[in-house]
Formats: C-alpha cells, structure tokens, sequence
C-alpha cells in the first residue's frame, strides 16, 4: 500500500462547532463539540485565559470524538468567552464560544 496525506490535513479540525449559550442563573450551560483527527487531540477549555479543571462546578466529558464543557450553576461571574483548544502531533486548533448569564430575578 503507498498512502499519502498532506500534513496540514492531520491537524485537528472541528467537524461541529461549539455554539454560545444564554442562561439564567442556576441553570447548566454545556458547550459541546465534534473534532476529528488522525492522531488523537488533547482537547483542553480555557476561561479568561485559565485552563479548566475538571470539578464539581466544571464538568468535562468526552466520547470518541465528542468533547462536552458542562458549567453548573451557573452564576454572573461565569459570564464570558471560553476556549476549546485541540493539539495533536501535527499541530493545534481552537475556537471561542461565549457565555452569557442572566439574572434570575427569584433567587435571592
């Protein structure tokens, strides 16, 4: 067999795009997301310029090539952009999405 790829065609690609999402307070907001690659991405989310880390307030899943952020309870100071970066091998890709919260008029 003689195969042949171009190297540029190995990086991550993002098949489906996260979407921003619009919450009010207390509720979940999840970004989710399709990326494919020949050597599997290290798929990271970052806020304000700082990683993620997998918590009881942020959750991170993935399956296959599904890569799902989950941010509970959500509060105004979780309002803003978020980054999913995906490096392999052959190089890297992000994409921002944001965040917007709004206030819940019944909590207190």
């Amino acid at each position: 067999y003689s195969t042949y790829f171009d190297r540029r065609d190995a990086n991550p690609r993002f098949v489906r795009k996260p979407r921003n999402q619009n919450v009010t307070e207390g509720q979940t907001a999840s970004f989710s997301c399709i990326i494919l690659a020949i050597s599997p991405p290290v798929v990271t989310w970052y806020q304000g310029g700082n990683e993620i880390r997998q918590s009881v307030k942020y959750m991170k899943k993935y399956n296959n090539n599904s890569y799902i952020l989950e941010v509970k309870r959500c509060t105004l100071d979780d309002k803003g952009e978020f980054i999913v970066k995906a490096v392999n091998s052959y190089g890297e890709r992000e994409y921002n999405v944001f965040l917007n919260v709004e206030r819940n008029n019944f909590l207190k």
